[in-house]
This record gives structure tokens, sequence and C-alpha cells, in this order.
């Protein structure tokens, strides 16, 4: 009996994806955004600070930019090969 209870249940629909509902028309939701009512209208433009308002201030980097080091190159024995990229993925070097 419980066997024909559980195919009587997921013959109504409550299996774990539920039914379409059929008053929706089928397929995707039109976007609200593409309807040309819902668009946002655009507000006032605000008028350019003048050159000499004292809360025009230069913006400052948060960082100062350090200067170039000039490294030494990197030595040519590495039995590692920790300094190349040909030993990548494992692989050694030829």
């Amino acid at each position: 009996m419980s066997l024909m209870l559980l195919s009587a249940d997921l013959w109504k629909g409550s299996g774990p994806f539920p039914t379409p509902d059929p008053a929706r028309p089928p397929g995707m939701p039109p976007d609200p955004v593409q309807e040309p009512g819902d668009l946002p209208v655009p507000g006032p433009d605000l008028p350019p600070l003048p050159e000499d308002d004292p809360s025009r201030v230069p913006r400052e980097e948060p960082y100062p930019v350090p200067d170039p080091v000039d490294d030494p190159p990197p030595e040519r024995h590495d039995p590692l090969n920790r300094l190349t990229d040909s030993g990548r993925n494992g692989a050694r070097p030829s």
C-alpha cells in the first residue's frame, strides 16, 4: 500500500520538482528593466566646482610609489630549479 501512496504523491507533482503553474505563460518572465516605463529618470547634472573652491583638494595616492630596485640576475646553477620556469609541473630541466 505504501508503494501505491508513493506513486500517487509523485503523480500529483509533490516530488522534488514542483509542477509549473498553469496560469503562468511558459518561458522566462520578462525583464522589468527592459520595460520602457521602468527606466529611471536621470537626475539633474551638478554644476562643476570652481577652480578656486577650498573643498577641491587634489587627490593623493594612498601609498607612495616605491623606487625601482636593481636586483642581481639569478644564478645559473640552480639544482632545485626554483629560479626558472623550465621545471614547471615537476618536469626536469634538460
